[in-house]
């Protein structure tokens, strides 16, 4: 589950001081600090919150908490990427491999096998 608390409050700025809030916060519900350390096992420095490994009768009761915003499943999703090499229509292979032919329309061989290129992203 990811436990979302809001916005980073000022006090919490040491990162060892979120994860000990976030801690103090599951002792409440679990009974033992063993329990509440054991459960975390990512606390979010961006924003107030926390990934932890709960029952659902645990994530219930925390999201009834004082300060707790939302508590929801945390679920693996497929990424969509545009870095597979099939997509940018490349071979798996080593372009500078002696043993593997790269053929005359690959896109390796149509960009120079990478020289003189410059790839940055610019995230607005």
């Amino acid at each position: 589950h990811v436990v979302y608390l809001g916005e980073q409050h000022e006090d919490f700025l040491e990162p060892e001081s979120v994860t000990n809030s976030h801690h103090e916060l599951l002792l409440s519900t679990l009974g033992s600090k063993e329990a509440a350390t054991n459960s975390i096992f990512y606390s979010y420095k961006i924003f107030n919150g926390f990934a932890a490994d709960l029952e659902e009768e645990h994530a219930t009761a925390i999201s009834k908490l004082p300060g707790v915003v939302s508590v929801f499943l945390n679920r693996e999703h497929k990424l969509h990427t545009t870095r597979s090499w099939g997509f940018l229509g490349l071979e798996d292979g080593d372009p500078k491999s002696e043993t593997e032919e790269i053929p005359s329309f690959s896109l390796w061989r149509k960009a120079g096998f990478g020289k003189d290129v410059i790839v940055a992203n610019l995230d607005t």
